[in-house]
């Protein structure tokens, strides 16, 4: 479940000291895992950093190994490394895309939480958890896994086009009320009263 109030309620929270340009968004621990890497090749040679800073909330075991990544890209000035942040949801709202470049998933509640907190989401489409969360061009954009050209791509494509944004970002936040708290808890409480009926063997 997602807290759907919580995270709204926390969205409106202004960011102390935002980027000062427009910017992309991901949040996950610096492991191999999250794609980040793959996000930071997409974002360099898309030439989204023409216009767009990239803001990375997480920490891990990567972090110097990104970094250094960053820095031989080129794009080390357009990236910002955050760590971890209290409130992610108040930079969520605040951005102009979500990007979510996971080589494999459990659900990725991340994903959930920022379709929750209003913005356009782009994602890998790994197992599991994306295709269960958004409906690719309605609710949200979906590309192969570690396909660094199709998410660069696609980068430009949403980036490029302010009025899909603000439509995937519409039916994603609507789409979101799905894993609301109390939604999940009642289909929790269905599940386990159907449980609780079945024969003994």
């Amino acid at each position: 479940p997602v807290d759907v109030v919580g995270v709204l309620e926390r969205a409106q929270e202004p960011l102390a000291a935002p980027p000062p340009r427009p910017f992309v968004l991901t949040a996950g621990r610096l492991e191999h895992q999250k794609g980040h890497d793959i996000l930071l090749r997409a974002f360099a040679s898309s030439g989204a950093a023409a216009n767009h800073d990239l803001v990375i909330l997480g920490k891990g075991s990567l972090e110097a190994e990104l970094l250094g990544l960053a820095d031989r890209l080129g794009i080390a000035a357009q990236v910002r490394f955050s760590g971890f942040v209290a409130n992610p949801f108040a930079w969520m709202a605040a951005c102009d895309l979500f990007v979510l470049p996971s080589r494999w998933e459990g659900f990725g509640s991340v994903l959930a939480e920022a379709m929750a907190a209003g913005a356009p989401v782009l994602a890998a489409d790994c197992d599991y958890g994306p295709r269960e969360i958004v409906e690719h061009g309605v609710s949200g954009w979906l590309v192969p896994v570690d396909d660094e050209a199709a998410l660069g791509t696609a980068m430009m494509r949403l980036l490029g086009d302010p009025g899909l944004r603000e439509r995937l970002a519409s039916a994603g936040q609507a789409s979101a009320e799905r894993f609301a708290l109390p939604t999940i808890l009642a289909r929790y409480g269905a599940l386990l009263e159907e449980t609780a009926t079945l024969p003994v063997c």
